[in-house]
């Protein structure tokens, strides 16, 4: 993008607040972070305004009529969004654009090169997260239109996974030599030393040679996360393998069944800006002995990266761009999206009735995260892609 090394002033847009670490897992605060921490000036231009009547009453059709109008997709709405960056951009003085989305290009321009990193696109997501029968047929032709006139707009797509850039060539006829794969960072901080994580670990073996085992689970869409299959798994461990094992679930309150609650410990939603439930959510992935969290779809999942910062390994399902954190074998285990709680159940157990390999996989984990997870990795990387 850029010949010349230098540290750049940066123009960074979102229509979101980007002091606001709740937004979006709090990937719009950390991206911005992440920039300011290579050396760069960030110039934020945040807060855009958006058209309320418009979106009300977009908003209110689709209440109606229980269609999604993808407002946020709209013609309408991405024009009137362009039109205010270029009135607030008069006067200014930067190298480069940076955007959290792409959306903001479809009818945004610049003389300056313009970049945008993100986790997923439209095609790749409709009928996958959503139905688009769910949607009004104007509304998803319009969002499909609008992703391809922004990646054909964009100088540079940063996408956090292979299986993202993908769907933008498939479905939006992206230029391939444009798209770049860059992971996401872990979004949870904690203090402790390598030495204090590997004590962690060494404490939670001691708990596998017991043949016991702690599940953790973080999300807030139960059935999208997979909850009930992990709560299947964590029960077959139980009665058929002789595992004693629980599984923690928090983000969500979801009807278990009475027969399964024995196996269940719900925690539920914890807001990460509150001292006492950050603690409580620190206090989970202490005591972890594995993640596990099989998505049923998934455009990365930030949680992955939070749970090996702790070194806890992943257990996931290789659906959507989840691969491009989990590592079979080096932070966890990648499973098929065809496999059955039973074989999750038995690579598990594997893993259990061997604490020397389960110690193994842990530090591993640990260790994959801060050479591949953080964002400060993430960083150096998205430089050397800007600097190309």
């Amino acid at each position: 993008i850029l010949t010349e090394k230098i540290d750049m002033k940066i123009l960074y847009v979102t229509h979101y607040d980007s002091n606001n670490i709740k937004l979006l897992s709090g990937t719009i605060y950390h991206v911005r972070r992440m920039l300011e921490e290579q050396g760069h000036e960030i110039i934020v231009l945040d807060n855009i305004k958006i058209p309320i009547i418009y979106y009300k009453a977009m908003k209110a059709l689709s209440k109606v009529t229980k269609k999604k109008t993808l407002v946020e997709r709209s013609p309408f709405f991405l024009k009137y969004i362009a039109r205010q960056i270029e009135r607030r951009t008069v006067g200014m003085d930067y190298d480069l654009v940076f955007s959290p989305s792409s959306l903001y290009y479809a009818y945004y321009k610049d003389k300056k090169p313009m970049v945008f990193y993100t986790d997923a696109t439209f095609g790749g997501m409709l009928n996958y997260y959503f139905s688009e029968k769910s949607c009004y047929s104007w509304a998803v032709k319009n969002a499909m239109n609008q992703e391809r006139l922004a990646l054909k707009n964009a100088d540079l797509a940063i996408y956090a996974s292979q299986w993202a850039v993908d769907t933008a060539v498939k479905f939006h006829q992206a230029d391939e030599k444009k798209c770049v794969v860059v992971n996401r960072g872990a979004n949870i901080k904690h203090k402790l030393s390598k030495e204090e994580i590997y004590s962690l670990i060494d404490q939670r073996e001691a708990f596998i040679e017991r043949k016991k085992c702690t599940f953790m689970f973080l999300g807030t869409d139960w059935k999208r996360k997979g909850g009930p299959f992990a709560v299947e798994i964590t029960k077959i461990l139980n009665e058929k393998f002789g595992v004693e094992s629980k599984i923690t679930i928090i983000g969500c309150n979801p009807q278990i069944s009475q027969e399964d609650m024995k196996y269940v410990d719900i925690i539920g939603y914890l807001d990460k800006s509150q001292k006492s439930e950050y603690e409580k959510l620190e206090n989970t992935f202490k005591k972890a002995n594995f993640f596990l969290l099989p998505s049923r779809s998934e455009a990365q999942g930030i949680s992955y990266t939070e749970a090996c910062s702790w070194g806890v390994p992943v257990i996931a399902s290789n659906t959507g761009g989840v691969s491009g954190i989990v590592k079979d074998g080096v932070n966890g285990f990648l499973m098929s999206e065809k496999s059955t709680a039973q074989e999750y159940a038995e690579r598990i157990y594997d893993t259990i009735i061997t604490p020397d390999e389960y110690r193994t996989l842990s530090k591993a984990t640990f260790e994959y995260c801060i050479s591949n997870l953080t964002w400060s990795e993430v960083g150096k990387k998205i430089n050397k892609e800007l600097y190309k």
